[in-house]
């Protein structure tokens, strides 16, 4: 997971794109930790210029960061 991530953010900085949206990902049949997941988000595109919105099934509203 963590460098699948990673990818995506270099990915995104050679692109120089700004927006990333994405579905709550990893609950339930993998038995990835969420929690675990979003602090990964959170660690890699943190020194990002990218604004990175999650969306999930329970809460249609997004919730955004950075």
């Amino acid at each position: 997971m963590y460098i699948s991530l990673r990818n995506l953010q270099l990915f995104y900085h050679e692109f120089e794109i700004r927006n990333l949206a994405m579905h709550r990902i990893v609950h339930g049949l993998d038995q990835i930790n969420w929690p675990i997941v979003l602090r990964m988000i959170k660690y890699i595109f943190q020194s990002s210029k990218i604004n990175i919105r999650i969306f999930s099934k329970q809460n249609p509203k997004h919730t955004q960061h950075k």
